[in-house]
């Protein structure tokens, strides 16, 4: 019997869901508020990562928002990331207000925004080198890249910039893979274009270990698609 129940713990642990969105700010008049209860309803998460979230204080905050959910203020006017977690993680560090490491499922994901702006990408991404040189010891190889990166990752768009190279490099350097790259479906719109910006980076380990099933969602009322 103990090794039944083994066997069932282990298989509940190798099956989860993660979505990830930007949600363009949370506060009691945005109406993201109702669609985040939809998501959660309907898609039932394990982890739901949000970027953007543009809070400031804690105490304007809808009250839906509550045990569950584990925010990193926001110290400028495009930034902000959260995290809502139906388990309590083994550890969540906000690391600053465009970066979440959550440990859950054997696995250390990183929700990530960065800047539009490309010289303060650059710099981030430098931020970003030195916190990983840094704490390589703490970091295995069962490492998840998810979010919103303000770059263009359309495999039909030629992206010469800086920062879409550099971080590229360092996505390789670290063995991770572009899990939406095939379904290459776009997640931003605007006015005049749209773009693949939002996706996940899973290490070689982590694709081998698990069957990973990707998916783009509706925007849910932001102007970005949910990733799954």
């Amino acid at each position: 019997n103990n090794n039944n129940n083994n066997n069932n713990n282990n298989n509940n642990i190798n099956k989860f869901k993660i979505i990830s969105q930007n949600v363009k700010g949370l506060n009691s008049k945005n109406s993201f508020n109702s669609k985040l209860l939809f998501m959660l309803k309907n898609f039932k998460p394990n982890l739901l990562l949000l970027q953007e979230t543009k809070i400031y204080n804690m105490n304007n905050l809808n009250n839906i928002y509550n045990d569950n959910f584990n925010f990193s203020l926001s110290f400028g006017p495009y930034a902000g990331v959260g995290t809502y977690f139906n388990d309590t993680p083994k550890n969540i560090s906000n690391i600053n207000d465009r970066l979440q490491i959550i440990e859950q499922f054997g696995l250390v994901i990183f929700n990530l925004y960065l800047p539009n702006n490309e010289d303060e990408k650059l710099d981030y991404i430098d931020i970003l080198q030195q916190y990983i040189i840094i704490n390589k010891n703490k970091l295995d190889n069962n490492l998840v890249f998810i979010g919103d990166f303000n770059i263009n990752f359309n495999s039909n768009f030629i992206n010469n910039s800086k920062s879409y190279v550099k971080f590229r490099k360092l996505m390789e350097d670290l063995n991770l893979i572009d899990v939406f790259e095939e379904e290459n479906a776009p997640t931003f719109y605007s006015s005049i274009s749209h773009s693949r910006i939002d996706t996940a980076f899973i290490s070689f380990d982590v694709l081998k270990k698990y069957n990973i099933k990707s998916q783009t969602l509706s925007n849910f009322g932001s102007d970005h698609n949910a990733i799954m």
